[in-house]
């Protein structure tokens, strides 16, 4: 009978790989010289945008 956690897996590994991968959370803005660079522009850059795959199709 087949079951979703091995008995010889850690748990905490086991959690780790359930978790979503997907970044929920925008990068940080480090390392924008803003003489160089517009502060709306770079803020615009470290946005994450969800990947659909439908989205392609």
């Amino acid at each position: 009978m087949p079951t979703d956690q091995n008995a010889e897996a850690d748990p905490a590994d086991s959690e780790e790989q359930r978790k979503d991968l997907t970044p929920q959370e925008d990068d940080p803005l480090t390392g924008i010289d803003p003489a160089k660079a517009d502060e709306a522009d770079a803020s615009e850059q470290t946005r994450v945008v969800p990947v659909d795959e439908d989205d392609y199709r």
